[in-house]
C-alpha cells in the first residue's frame, strides 16, 4: 500500500480508537485499546497505536489526534480535559516529540463535528453543530467545512455552559470548577446523578434507560428531564448561532425517542418560538478518529 494514508486517533476517557483513511477517504484499518490512567502511559499508548496502524498500512502520511480539552493559546499547555491528569501538561508538544513528526491535535468533539460535516449527517450544510452525549457532554462547531475554535480556543464548549438547575437544589460543582455546567445534567453520569437525587435509586444510565423502556414511571420522568434540558441547549444554540443542523452522537443519542423529544421541545426555547434547527443522528463510524484524520487535507 502506498504511504498516502491519513491516520486519526481519538483519545477518550475509556478507549483510544484509531482509523486509517486511504487516498479516496475510505477506512482501511481500525483498532482500539483501553485508555491508561496516567499521563505518561497515555503518551506511550498513543505511540503504540500509531505504530500498529503504520505497520498494518505500510506507513501513514499524516497523524491527527482528537483529545478532550484544548491547548492554551497563551501557554501551549493542555487544559479543560476531563482526564485531569493531562491538564497543565505540554501534551501536544510531547506527543509530537514522542512520535518524531508534526501532528495536528484538536478537541475530540470538534473532530466528531468535522467527521459529520464532511461525509456525515451534516453534509451539504454550511454551519454544523455537533453534540456528543455519553459519559460527558461535548460540542463542536464546523463552518464551511472547517473547525471553528474561537479566538481563545473555547468555541462550542456547550458542556460547560451553566444551565438552570431544578428549583430548590444546589448546583453541582463541575471538575472544571464551575457550578451547574450542562454536562452535569445532560450526560450519562448526569442522568444517573439526577435519578439518584430525585428517587434515591442508585442506577447507571443504561439501567435507567432499560427501566424507562420497560415502563417504569420514575425512569421515564428522569429521561424526560434530561431530554428537556438537552432541548434547552439546542434552543440556546439556535439563539446564539442559528446552525443549519445539530448532529447528535455518543451512546445516549441512540436511545429511541430522544431525537423526537428534543425536536418537539426545542422550539419553545428559541427566541420567538418559531423554530429550532433539525436534530439528526450521527452517521459516520468512529467519528472522532475519522475527524482527526480529516484534520489533514
Amino acid at each position: 500500500m502506498e504511504t498516502v494514508s491519513r491516520l486519526g486517533v481519538d483519545v477518550g476517557g475509556t478507549k483510544i480508537a484509531a482509523l486509517v483513511l486511504d487516498r479516496q477517504g475510505e477506512a482501511v484499518f481500525t483498532t482500539r485499546i483501553d485508555t491508561p490512567r496516567t499521563y505518561e502511559a497515555v503518551i506511550e499508548a498513543v505511540r503504540g497505536v500509531v505504530e500498529t496502524c503504520a505497520a498494518a498500512c505500510g506507513g501513514v502520511a499524516s497523524v491527527g489526534i482528537g483529545m478532550p480539552g484544548s491547548a492554551s493559546p497563551r501557554t501551549g499547555l493542555w487544559r479543560n480535559c476531563n482526564m485531569t491528569f493531562v491538564n497543565n501538561r505540554p501534551f501536544a508538544a510531547e506527543m509530537s516529540k514522542t512520535l518524531g513528526r508534526e501532528l495536528r491535535i484538536e478537541n475530540d468533539a470538534n473532530c466528531f463535528a468535522l467527521s459529520e460535516a464532511v461525509g456525515g449527517a451534516g453534509s451539504g450544510h454550511a454551519v454544523v453543530y455537533a453534540l456528543t452525549l455519553g459519559t460527558g457532554l461535548g460540542g463542536g462547531l464546523v463552518v464551511d467545512g472547517r473547525v471553528r475554535h474561537g479566538a481563545r480556543a473555547v468555541a462550542a464548549e456547550i458542556g460547560h455552559l451553566p444551565i438552570v438547575v431544578p428549583e430548590g437544589t444546589t448546583p453541582t460543582r463541575c471538575y472544571c470548577g464551575g457550578l451547574g455546567c450542562a454536562e452535569l445534567y445532560v450526560s450519562g453520569t448526569g442522568m444517573a446523578r439526577d435519578h439518584r437525587e430525585v428517587t434515591g435509586e442508585a442506577l447507571s444510565s443504561p439501567e435507567i434507560i432499560a427501566a424507562m423502556q420497560a415502563g417504569d414511571p420514575k425512569a421515564r420522568a428522569t429521561f424526560a428531564r434530561m431530554t428537556d434540558r438537552l432541548a434547552r441547549l439546542v434552543g440556546a444554540l439556535s439563539n446564539v448561532l442559528d446552525p443549519d443542523v445539530v448532529v447528535l452522537g455518543g451512546g445516549l443519542s441512540n436511545v429511541e425517542g430522544l431525537v423526537a423529544a428534543v425536536e418537539e421541545a426545542a422550539p419553545a426555547y428559541v427566541f420567538g418560538g418559531e423554530a429550532a434547527p433539525p436534530v439528526v443522528l450521527a452517521e459516520t463510524a468512529e467519528s472522532g478518529a475519522r475527524g482527526a484524520a480529516l484534520l489533514w487535507p
